[in-house]
């Protein structure tokens, strides 16, 4: 089922909501219409509130654990980048709240969506907590951290510069410790 869902990111991913079709999702997953039924009743909106919980899962593995367990800040931090630059692809991929959020997903997925970006706020302002930082400092650098990471994948695919999204994702955590170390 985890390969299906990743199929089906992908779609949503570069197609968006609307462009989900069930022909391309059934092509993306060598899955027939009846099969996606039967795995996701409820259709697209099934499969979008399947894959938002598994993207959630593969971000929670992927990103925010290097945040956790031993090392520095700087170090957890430049974990935490590396983490990013592996979860979309070097910048090649598209993040999929944000393909949902401009194609009619934020309907079907407005909690998950909050959920999930609030979940990065949190992540991201509590490891500055820790290493020093002011509540307000926390928060709005943490914000800022997400509005990065979102812009530099539209800047990236836009000028089909992949490398920018690397640097841009690169340089967090100096942005994050600035004055704290």
């Amino acid at each position: 089922m985890e390969e299906i869902l990743d199929q089906i990111a992908d779609v949503f991913r570069r197609h968006g909501y609307e462009g989900a079709t069930l022909s391309r999702l059934s092509a993306a997953t060598g899955l027939g219409r009846a099969s996606l039924y039967h795995h996701f009743p409820d259709g697209k909106a099934d499969m979008a509130q399947a894959v938002a919980a598994h993207m959630s899962q593969n971000v929670m593995k992927q990103i925010f654990s290097r945040l956790e367990g031993e090392g520095s800040t700087r170090q957890k931090l430049e974990g935490f980048a590396s983490g990013i630059i592996e979860f979309y692809d070097g910048g090649a991929k598209n993040c999929f709240l944000a393909a949902m959020t401009l194609t009619g997903g934020n309907t079907v997925l407005a909690e998950p969506m909050q959920r999930s970006v609030t979940r990065w706020i949190e992540k991201v302002s509590r490891i500055l907590l820790e290493a020093g930082a002011e509540e307000k400092v926390a928060l709005r650098r943490a914000r800022m951290t997400v509005e990065r990471i979102q812009g530099a994948l539209i800047v990236a695919r836009s000028l089909n510069d992949p490398q920018s999204f690397e640097t841009t994702v690169r340089e967090l955590p100096d942005m994050l410790l600035q004055g704290l170390e």
